[in-house]
């Protein structure tokens, strides 16, 4: 675990995301360290994922090994119309769809000393920080890898 970075885990399941079996999203995966996308550029679907967190702790009593938690996010956002609640609820149907495309999985293809541990997701939002019709539709996802 002590070479494993949150970006390497970050970019493995950006590759498990953009393999044929994954859920198509109508946008490539990719990494990304911010948010500063201009609204007019959200005209389109942008499907990113982002390093989050990372906690550690002894694998076992007397510590001879070490285990950490790599919380990553996996967001969906688009400029949409708020009427269109279709389409704002098409961005969590798809959204879980990779929710358990990445817990069928449970280990990552180009990174399988990551294990899927836990996930959570929260319904499409409009960040108070952003303008009104930007949506966010965001999955935590968890893996667990031991040194």
């Amino acid at each position: 675990m002590s070479d494993v970075t949150l970006v390497e885990v970050a970019d493995a399941i950006v590759s498990a995301l953009n393999l044929p079996a994954a859920p198509r999203a109508p946008a490539t995966w990719c990494r990304a360290l911010d948010t500063d996308v201009e609204l007019e550029d959200l005209e389109v679907l942008h499907a990113q994922v982002f390093p989050g967190s990372l906690k550690t702790e002894a694998g076992a009593r007397n510590g001879e090994y070490q285990r950490g938690e790599y919380a990553i996010d996996v967001v969906l956002r688009q400029k949409l119309d708020t009427d269109d609640r279709q389409k704002v609820d098409g961005l969590f149907r798809l959204l879980r769809k990779v929710d358990k495309y990445l817990f069928g999985l449970q280990r990552l293809p180009v990174m399988p000393d990551a294990a899927w541990l836990a996930s959570s997701m929260r319904y499409p939002y409009v960040p108070a920080k952003f303008k009104a019709r930007e949506y966010w539709a965001l999955l935590s996802v968890t893996y667990l890898v031991f040194d």
